[in-house]
């Protein structure tokens, strides 16, 4: 076995430097080839010894963590003290962890991980030449749903993921009144009933799924969604040093499979991950710099109707603008108070979500979410009928983000209906050549991109009079996503276009007339 040991600590005279040059006498003393270093390695050095077996301990960790995933080497961590894994959480095939106490405090976070407790160092090459003849561990996962009243959805959002994952941990709230505890004790490895509130208090209930977890890796699912490649998940976790991936989320997709909205959203985790923040919003406690995004992984979010639809509507109504608006009142939560002003827009409580907006716009909490504030606000004005504040808070959100579209075609609405077609119909010109954008963190509003814009631009185009180009760009609408409704608006509209008396078709199909 050819073994490589690194550590800054090597050649101290402390503890955890004796312990590592002890096991590497011992291990040329068994016949095992050692190299064991003090100082950083070039990966190409280290590829051409070839090493078995990676064995690391303190702040060498992340750059042997490194070496062991590019060469798909095993990686054997040394922990001498609380706290030590959790600082880097490598992907181990073994951790020896300093004494038994240690190792009895760490077993929640280690989990599946292989480990011993430190013993004598010849004791220890037994298990070392085991990890080093089996290989590099591949990970294992879970994912953890907690459901209630999913019954006509939750078997299809099993099957999305059922072959990717190691255990199925399904928590079913006792509210629920249809088929779904049966079904979970079908399909689920560990199924378990738990009292909620309602609203839920959805870190609390997320929690209660990732307490069960045994895996390295949990994914996160609820019972009205699928995964689409979830086969790519194995990969991403075992090439990651992140401990949450943020994966898409296709919210809400209309009969033509156009996502009301889009946006990432971590959902898959590192066992220690929890999630935190006010109860009626989700956050994890995976830093930003601890995150990685896999737009190739997709969660479609699709509710259908039925009672859970209706409880969920009313709940986030009311009594979840009532958790949103304590947690920003007693505890200053800036992100609940984002949402609150979303949940009272969304209840068409205009006023009450202008101070909302307004407020959170003193001190926002980044650049993102602050545009997404503008647009919201600048829609809320337009709603009370403000035309004058809505144009400015709008114009403001096209300077500021200039290559969304959702501002844009806000902008050009607002134009259309206090009378002034013409700048309206440039202004959805100047959105239906944008792209979806593929690098926000927060809500893109996908059938603004698809076919929004051009409906838009079909609208100020026949409230000018250019009935034929209303209609091509109607048409371009339909193509892009638009519901059966634009094919109607086309027939409605095709009844009032004069003949030309020629025999050329008046309009084209694939552009606007000049």
């Amino acid at each position: 076995m050819r073994a490589l040991l690194r550590s800054y600590d090597l050649d101290d005279a402390g503890e955890s430097g004796a312990r590592l040059r002890a096991l590497a006498d011992a291990l040329r003393d068994a016949g095992h080839e050692v190299r064991a270093t003090a100082h950083t390695c070039d990966l190409g050095d280290v590829r051409a010894w070839c090493p078995d077996v990676i064995i690391a301990q303190h702040w060498a960790v992340g750059e042997a963590d490194g070496w062991a995933r590019a060469l798909d080497c095993p990686l054997v961590m040394i922990v001498h003290g609380a706290g030590q894994y959790e600082v880097t959480m490598p992907a181990c095939d073994l951790v020896v962890v300093h004494d038994e106490s240690l190792r009895t405090a760490m077993a929640d976070v280690l989990g599946d991980t292989p480990n011993v407790a430190w013993s004598d160092p010849r004791a220890l090459i037994a298990s070392l030449a085991a990890v080093a003849a089996a290989g590099r561990r591949r990970p294992t996962l879970s994912v953890c749903m907690t459901v209630c009243n999913e019954a006509p959805t939750l078997a299809a959002a099993v099957a999305s993921v059922a072959n990717e994952v190691d255990e199925i941990i399904i928590g079913v709230d006792r509210r629920s009144t249809d088929d779904t505890l049966a079904i979970a004790r079908r399909l689920a490895t560990d199924c378990f009933e738990y009292d909620e509130s309602s609203p839920p208090d959805f870190p609390r209930m997320r929690n209660r799924a990732l307490a069960r977890a045994h895996s390295d890796w949990t994914l996160v699912l609820d019972g009205h969604e699928w995964i689409e490649g979830a086969d790519r998940i194995r990969s991403a976790i075992e090439s990651t040093t992140a401990w949450s991936l943020e994966i898409l989320t296709l919210f809400e997709p209309d009969e033509r499979r156009v996502p009301g909205l889009s946006f990432v959203f971590p959902r898959v985790h590192r066992r220690h991950v929890r999630f935190t923040g006010a109860p009626a919003h989700e956050e994890v406690t995976t830093p930003i710099s601890r995150r990685e995004v896999h737009r190739e992984i997709r969660v479609w979010h699709e509710r259908k109707p039925g009672s859970a639809a209706t409880q969920r509507g009313a709940e986030k109504r009311g009594p979840e603008l009532t958790l949103l608006r304590s947690a920003w009142l007693e505890r200053g939560d800036r992100r609940a108070l984002f949402y609150l002003a979303n949940g009272l827009r969304e209840s068409e409580r205009y006023d009450d979500a202008i101070v909302a907006y307004e407020e959170y716009l003193r001190s926002p909490n980044f650049r993102e979410e602050q545009w997404q504030a503008l647009l919201y606000l600048g829609r809320c004005y337009a709603a009370r009928g403000d035309h004058a504040r809505a144009r400015g808070i709008l114009e403001r959100a096209v300077v500021e983000a200039p290559h969304r579209a959702e501002s844009i075609v806000g902008l050009a609405y607002l134009l259309l209906a206090i009378g002034q077609p013409a700048p309206a119909a440039a202004w959805f010109r100047m959105a239906t050549a944008l792209p979806e954008p593929s690098d926000c963190r927060l809500f893109v509003e996908v059938p603004v991109y698809r076919w929004g814009a051009w409906h838009g631009l079909a609208l100020a185009l026949h409230t000018m009079g250019d009935v034929p180009n209303a209609i091509s760009a109607e048409r371009r609408a339909l193509r892009e996503g638009a519901g059966a409704w634009a094919n109607d608006n086309i027939a409605a509209w095709s009844a009032f276009v004069p003949s030309t008396g020629r025999d050329e078709p008046l309009i084209g199909d694939e552009e606007l007339v000049a």
